[in-house]
């Protein structure tokens, strides 16, 4: 066994939180046998119950640590899209996290004219068919005038520019 206080792994030299193959003690090429096997060794090893009493609480940390990390690992779907995540952070354009709300949501400064601040249309989204802004009124079709349809409540301008 492993002498000492077990602790949750801290952030890498660089400030950033360990990786799941980190956490797991594997390579990220490392094979779905692999991962398995390390999971187990280490789940063993840090599993709060084969720990000290004043160790308890740190490896209670860790294991969750470990535990998560094989979550992450153990399906070859959810490994892609992780893989797939740390391949953007490592990337050396990659400053900041894609789904923060400026990146579906610029200023509407941007968008304001002769020092006039934007005021977003509310009424519907600049997606919305020309068919679905107006709703018939009158007897029948053919001498229907239209009227704006209210706005669902939930929408807004954020929303209209993210989806």
């Amino acid at each position: 066994g492993e002498t000492g206080e077990r602790k949750p792994l801290p952030p890498t030299s660089d400030g950033r939180s360990p990786t799941a193959y980190e956490i797991l003690h594997v390579p990220p090429s490392a094979s779905q046998q692999e991962i398995k096997t390390s999971f187990w060794r280490l789940a063993r090893q840090h599993h709060p119950d084969k720990t000290p009493m004043e160790q308890r609480e740190a490896s209670s940390l860790l294991f969750l640590q470990i535990h998560a990390a094989y979550n992450t690992l153990k399906d070859p779907q959810a490994r892609a899209r992780y893989d797939l995540e740390l391949s953007f952070q490592s990337s050396p354009s990659f400053t900041t996290d894609l789904r923060t709300p400026h990146f579906c949501s610029p200023s509407p400064r941007i968008f304001a004219k002769h020092g006039e601040p934007f005021t977003p249309r509310t009424t519907a989204s600049a997606y919305t068919p020309r068919s679905q802004l107006y709703t018939p009124r009158g007897p029948n079709a053919a001498t229907a005038t239209f009227t704006p349809r209210t706005p669902y409540s939930g929408r807004n301008w954020e929303t209209d520019q993210c989806w």
